[in-house]
């Protein structure tokens, strides 16, 4: 054999040995690149749902959010509407009682007069002592 023949062998050896390394790097970095794809995928996967989650859990918060408001806006007016009818209620009860104490100082200022018309002078005594039919009043409110 002659060394050309036994270098177009080694040549050819060579050949096959790199190509067969070249196929095998080939198919690892295409397994590696597989499982990196993948991965991906799945994290894509997790996170498209979790932002599906995340929009319907938003849509929900905002549906509540809207009624919360109405409500808020409905007790507003209710507590409006009662401040008005209480602030009404306080004129015309401060006005009953500007009335009840005026026919009670009428109602005993005629007792009182009455009393002393017909000689009572304890009676007489009783208004000078007390100060007066007003006096009796605020003591008979308190």
């Amino acid at each position: 054999m002659t060394i050309g023949i036994v270098m177009d062998r080694l040549k050819k050896d060579m050949m096959t040995k790199l190509e067969s390394v070249a196929a095998e790097f080939r198919k690892a970095s295409h397994a590696q690149m597989s499982a990196t794809t993948q991965r991906t995928i799945r994290e894509n996967v997790n996170l498209s749902a979790q932002v599906m989650q995340l929009s319907e859990k938003a849509a929900d918060l905002s549906k509540e959010n809207d009624l919360l408001q109405g409500r808020n806006t409905d007790q507003r007016r209710r507590i409006e509407m009662l401040e008005n009818e209480q602030s009404q209620m306080v004129r015309r009860n401060t006005y009953r009682l500007k009335v009840i104490d005026q026919s009670l100082t009428l109602m005993i200022d005629s007792w009182i007069t009455l009393r002393m018309s017909s000689g009572h002078k304890r009676a007489e005594r009783e208004v000078q002592e007390s100060g007066g039919p007003t006096c009796r009043i605020e003591s008979f409110l308190q």
